[in-house]
């Protein structure tokens, strides 16, 4: 996503008084989504993902000169998607899965308890041990919370 279009729907959101997640695209040519997490301490409302959306379609109308697809607002959920450095920090001790755009070790998906970040890796503990992940090859990811899914390590 432009860093101009990132920078603005995250202004958009702080001065409404919520938190911005991130976001992510789904689908091609005219039939893209544009998913924007908000998340606020009380919880989001689907009153809150209106309020939101009402103003980021208004911005970014003038910013893309027309349509630019779906626009979706939407709470982390449970399931919270992992964006940032930060994120990551601060979901130590619980469990995520994060897929890499390569095969590191013969993989590419690895689920565990988030241990440690740095600058560069995410150090996360899986049922087959401990593996450093580069930070700047996390495709995706999110937090594991449901029940009945994966495993659980207390670390």
């Amino acid at each position: 996503m432009n860093v101009h279009i990132k920078s603005i729907i995250e202004s958009i959101i702080t001065r409404l008084g919520y938190e911005f997640v991130g976001t992510e695209w789904f689908g091609l040519g005219k039939q893209r989504i544009l998913r924007v997490y908000i998340d606020v301490l009380k919880g989001v409302t689907i009153d809150d993902c209106e309020q939101v959306s009402h103003q980021l379609e208004a911005e970014l109308a003038v910013e893309w000169g027309g349509s630019f697809g779906t626009l979706e607002v939407s709470s982390p959920g449970i399931n919270r998607p992992l964006f940032t450095k930060e994120h990551y920090q601060r979901f130590i001790g619980e469990q995520a899965k994060i897929e890499l755009y390569q095969m590191l070790l013969g993989r590419r998906n690895f689920i565990g308890t988030l241990q440690n970040v740095s600058e560069e890796k995410v150090k996360v503990l899986t049922e087959e041990g401990l593996f450093e992940l580069p930070f700047s090859g996390i495709k995706k990811a999110h937090l594991v919370r449901d029940e009945g899914l994966g495993f659980r390590i207390k670390g």
